[in-house]
């Protein structure tokens, strides 16, 4: 069973626990020792046994091609389940609801209880979610030589049975274990692909935070031993998750990345107000720094900070600043423009000489179905964002020949798809970086 109820967004500040102060969290979260009491044992377990709750990682990517290559490989790397009793499926899900501010109860699991002896136990998945989802995938769409063979279509089942004879999966089965190390382990076995950092981060500070409500002595070092990180690893992302939103959420759009985040939070902790960490942000955005480079340039604004000295803008008004910031912003971004502009109009040209001299085809055109259609319409996307934000500039000439351009071009584009779908099996190139 997977549930899809979805977690509280990322960035949403935690929520206090509904335990009965710290003895009735205490109670629910079970032993705050660092030993793990539970035993592992090699396990295949039916695939619509398993209940997926909300986790720390959000985030999934290229299910097709992990289930392909399951398909023909097999799972290396089992599936990480807890065999929870009734009582600690109860405890578990009251702390998933607390960290995940949902609202699961006991009875919506019903029919996934199954007997053991004068009890019943729950199978709850803890890690390989993506592996999982995978098999799901197999299971209700199959892979594509499954699918070729019986014409594209194929009955649920077919592609999985095929290829395992089953509905079961490898797995690691976990017994005798307390919902907090059940959660402990989630964290700590995030290994084969990593949680995006910021996601881990977030995952970090609702835990340690619901720990230190039953245990207010308990160390962040005590901490990483149980989730298999060094204390260093989790004091960053505590001080990622301190950083105004407007940069936490930057890192979760991709904007910039989270160790320039990290680098920020360097800065915050000289006590720099937040209008000055967002113009560093915007400074490592726009100039697209590299992490070890723009530590480089916090390290050297750190040592100017904190030897006594003045910098330029230290003798500035704060208004003459804001404007020092907004000019530099400027000029960066003045200079990225151009620079992107002539490539596009160098492309462009280069592309229409060929076309014109009939030495590009159909299937080599920069406007196949193989080419990057996808990249095409996201610049639109993003040029008419900006006629929205920043059309006011122009004339009202330049205004309406932009916009006749940016239609034409997304009408081409729709032409195109109608004409040349994309086929089965074709895929874009990812951007890098």
């Amino acid at each position: 069973m997977t549930v899809t109820a979805t977690p509280a967004p990322a960035s949403a500040p935690p929520r206090k626990p509904r335990a009965e102060g710290i003895r009735g969290l205490a109670k629910l979260l079970g032993t705050v020792e660092t030993q793990f009491p539970h035993h592992f044992q090699d396990a295949r377990v039916d695939l619509f046994d398993l209940i997926v709750l909300p986790q720390p990682r959000q985030t999934f990517v290229l299910i097709p091609e992990l289930a392909y290559d399951i398909a023909q490989k097999g799972i290396f790397n089992p599936l990480v389940v807890a065999q929870l009793t009734t009582e600690a499926f109860r405890r578990y899900l009251a702390v998933v609801n607390v960290l995940w501010r949902t609202d699961f109860q006991l009875a919506a699991f019903a029919d996934m209880a199954r007997p053991d002896g004068q009890d019943t136990y729950y199978q709850v998945l803890l890690a390989g979610e993506r592996r999982y989802r995978a098999c799901r995938w197999l299971w209700d769409t199959g892979c594509e030589p499954c699918r070729s063979t019986n014409g594209g279509e194929l009955a649920p089942g077919t592609c999985y049975l095929h290829h395992f004879g089953e509905a079961k999966v490898r797995s690691t089965l976990c017994t005798d274990i307390t919902p907090l190390h059940a959660l402990l382990l989630q964290l700590s076995e995030n290994t084969h692909v990593r949680v995006p950092e910021h996601e881990e981060a977030y995952a970090y500070q609702q835990l340690i935070g619901l720990m230190r409500e039953a245990n207010p002595t308990f160390t962040v070092a005590a901490f990483a031993r149980c989730v298999g990180r060094s204390a260093d690893t989790i004091k960053r992302a505590l001080q990622f998750c301190d950083l105004p939103a407007a940069i936490r959420e930057a890192v979760e759009h991709g904007h910039i990345r989270y160790g320039i985040a990290i680098e920020v939070a360097r800065l915050q902790r000289l006590g720099v107000p937040d209008e000055v960490l967002l113009w560093w942000c915007e400074r490592a955005m726009v100039r697209r720094y590299k992490v070890p480079d723009f530590r480089g340039l916090v390290s050297k604004e750190i040592e100017t900070r904190t030897s006594g000295q003045t910098d330029l803008l230290g003798i500035m008004t704060a208004e003459q600043e804001r404007a020092s910031r907004r000019l530099f912003i400027r000029q960066t971004v003045e200079r990225e423009v151009i620079t992107a502009l002539w490539w596009q109009l160098r492309y462009l040209r280069s592309v229409l000489t060929l076309l014109r001299a009939g030495t590009l085809g159909h299937k080599d055109s920069p406007f196949s179905s193989r080419s990057p259609r996808r990249v095409l319409r996201e610049i639109l996307d993003q040029q008419e964002l900006v006629l929205v934000h920043g059309g006011t500039l122009l004339g009202r000439r330049d205004q309406r020949r932009a916009r006749g351009v940016a239609t034409a071009l997304r009408l081409l584009v729709d032409e195109l798809d109608r004409i040349d779908p994309p086929r089965d099996g074709e895929t874009e190139p990812q951007p890098t970086g």
